[in-house]
């Protein structure tokens, strides 16, 4: 076989590996989704949670509070967007 035709196929192979990949984290969305998600707040929460065990906080209640706060401004923002798609929908 020529170099061509390998390079050919093996660009084939790698395009149905992604096409494959795709479908499959599409059809797993109703799992993939909440795990992303929730990777995202622990990464958001490492920082706080490193500062506060710095301080001298037993680790049970900096994770406490970090969740805490998150749930607070979750709850601040929710109630802001809701207010302005309330306003908007009024209007």
């Amino acid at each position: 076989m020529n170099d061509i035709s390998v390079r050919n196929r093996s660009a084939r192979i790698s395009v149905a590996a992604l096409i494959i990949i795709v479908d499959g984290m599409q059809a797993a969305k109703v799992l993939l989704v909440p795990f992303l998600l929730a990777v995202f707040l622990a990464l958001i929460a490492v920082r706080p949670m490193l500062w506060l065990q710095s301080r001298k906080v037993p680790s049970v209640l900096a994770a406490l509070i970090i969740v805490v706060a998150m749930m607070v401004i979750i709850a601040v923002v929710g109630g802001i967007v809701g207010s302005a798609i309330g306003v908007f929908t009024a209007a």
